[in-house]
């Protein structure tokens, strides 16, 4: 697909999601293709075929704009140069959000945000981890008990309810073992700094001794 058709693409979108589109931003040097605004959100997106084109100097620019005009900076790709990006799960690019068009879609049309982030190491869920500690209360869990069952530290299980991410294979389980949603979403039209803030690079959990 043409760059020119993927932004058509994501600017048709965009409207039947209900935003209102700019047109194609034609002045160069450009760090976005288009704005799009629905109600109090406002976003600034560039698109593109392969999100590793997308430079440092275009994400600063891209976050010093999105800061002046309380938008929320992001690109939307199709592929990396080794793979395509994985659909519900945000990427980051020079502290700049990265969807592919089905996760773009579930956010903008069915308002249904991602879970899972991509970090250093593989992909993480954000554990809510207040609701943890009560499910494991109510359950008459100790830290060690829940910290046996998923092979890991008291220390990282701790962790876990002090907010520290997990990686997706574990926050499957705490659902599993729970029978309830714990992850909390991706908030992605928080603006960018917020973004890349309420999310981190996991400390690897220490083994169960």
């Amino acid at each position: 697909m043409s760059r020119s058709a993927l932004v058509g693409n994501v600017t048709s979108m965009l409207e039947d999601a209900g935003f209102t589109v700019s047109d194609r931003c034609a002045i160069r040097p450009k760090s976005f293709d288009i704005a799009a605004r629905r109600r109090k959100d406002v976003v600034l997106l560039k698109v593109l075929a392969n999100v590793d084109a997308f430079g440092g100097q275009t994400g600063a620019e891209m976050r010093r704009l999105g800061e002046y005009l309380e938008a929320t900076p992001m690109v939307i790709g199709l592929r990396t140069r080794n793979e395509d990006l994985k659909p519900g799960v945000v990427y980051f690019r020079h502290g700049v959000p990265v969807l592919s068009p089905d996760s773009a879609m579930d956010l903008f049309v069915e308002e249904v945000p991602p879970l899972i982030y991509a970090a250093p190491g593989g992909l993480y869920v954000n554990i809510d981890g207040e609701l943890l500690s009560d499910v494991r209360s109510d359950r008459e869990w100790s830290l060690g008990r829940l910290a046996s069952e998923l092979s890991v530290s008291r220390r990282t299980v701790s962790k876990y309810e002090d907010g520290m991410s997990a990686s997706v294979d574990v926050a499957a389980e705490l659902e599993d073992i729970f029978d309830r949603p714990l992850a909390s979403p991706v908030s992605v039209l928080d603006g960018a700094e917020e973004v890349r803030d309420g999310v981190d690079d996991p400390d690897e959990p220490d083994a169960d001794p």
